[in-house]
């Protein structure tokens, strides 16, 4: 029997960004909004012709790596305008880009880069795990 191979809708990076941000602009406030468009213009620029199947650990490593050498003045007002570090937020921006990818079957299941993006929360506060957020 021959194994049926699951079609893809190959498109750019910055594309499925754009229209992430546009599936988003639903539920979220301004100020989050405008966070994941400056992270769309500051940090996923470089990688926005970049077909979304092709996103590995690797690209995503390089993308994190853009973040923890943006300024310190850009990174502490960004730290006092939200909870979360901007590395952390970062990184769960790419995973729910990455997620909503293989829903539309704009990219493959990749467990690999899914559980790389996973960040557990602790069930009692309500707040992140810092030993998985850290990016060595």
């Amino acid at each position: 029997m021959q194994q049926q191979t699951k079609k893809f809708n190959s498109k750019p990076f910055g594309e499925v960004c754009q229209e992430w941000i546009g599936y988003k602009t639903k539920t979220t406030s301004e100020r989050l909004l405008a966070n994941y468009e400056m992270f769309d213009a500051e940090f996923f620029s470089p990688f926005s012709a970049m077909a979304m199947n092709s996103m590995n650990i690797k690209k995503a490593d390089k993308i994190l790596l853009s973040v923890r050498q943006y300024p310190y003045e850009k990174r502490a007002e960004f730290a006092r305008q939200n909870c979360c570090s901007l590395h952390m937020f970062v990184k769960i921006t790419l995973g729910e880009i990455v997620d909503y990818a293989i829903r539309k079957n704009y990219m493959e299941n990749k467990k690999e880069l899914v559980k790389f993006f996973r960040v557990q929360r602790d069930a009692e506060g309500g707040t992140y795990h810092k030993s998985r957020l850290l990016y060595k």
